[in-house]
């Protein structure tokens, strides 16, 4: 049983992993064809919500707003905003390159907060992810504005901020559950920008082949 349920766990960390490699690639695609980022947040996250929600069965509410709502703000109107708009002045492996820096700024962030310091071990697996992420995709690195950077480091250090807040909530919602809550909330942070976006790209692309 205990191997069974490891071997569940990789496969899923696997899946994660394809999951996002794709959403930089397909998110690059598009944000190189002209395709409004803001666009592409609030779509995604306007189909996926309901989506969200069923699969974690219809939660009830049971408190959290305030933490609720700043985790929609960090981990889905944030992070996905500045990670897509990234992408119109950076490559997708410059783009992930950014991302493995969320873990070491992670550690950083959990011991000013929570005076919790990385071991030792932690900070060598950083390094070295780091290090060896950026032998593998230097070949791949564009940039085309320092922009692009600065929008990646921001994505990089809402979803590092996200990480160490969201422990907190799953003390009255299970992991699906507060997903659910915080998908909803981050949906309706990025509302009020809604009608500023332009989706007449995005619409274009849904009727273009990626190859």
């Amino acid at each position: 049983m205990y191997m069974r349920g490891r071997g569940l766990g990789l496969l899923l960390a696997t899946v994660s992993i394809v999951s996002w490699s794709t959403n930089y690639l397909v998110g690059r695609y598009m944000a190189s064809g002209g395709v409004d980022p803001l666009a592409l947040s609030v779509a995604r996250f306007a189909l996926a919500t309901p989506a969200v929600f069923a699969l974690a069965r219809f939660p009830r509410y049971r408190g959290g707003l305030v933490l609720l709502a700043a985790l929609g703000l960090l981990g889905v109107a944030g992070f996905n905003i500045f990670l897509y708009s990234s992408l119109v002045y950076i490559s997708a492996a410059a783009a992930s390159l950014f991302v493995v820096l969320a873990s070491p700024a992670t550690q950083l962030l959990q011991a000013l907060l929570h005076r919790e310091a990385p071991s030792r071990g932690a900070l060598l697996g950083s390094a070295a992810s780091f290090a060896g992420a950026y032998l593998i995709l230097e070949p791949y690195i564009t940039i085309r504005s320092l922009l692009g950077p600065a929008l990646a480091i921001l994505a990089t250090l809402s979803w590092s901020l996200y990480t160490v807040l969201v422990r907190r909530v799953y003390n009255f919602y299970t992991p699906a559950e507060a997903m659910a809550w915080i998908s909803l909330l981050g949906t309706l942070a990025m509302s009020p920008l809604a009608a500023y976006a332009d989706y007449h790209a995005l619409l274009t692309h849904t009727h273009t082949p990626l190859w």
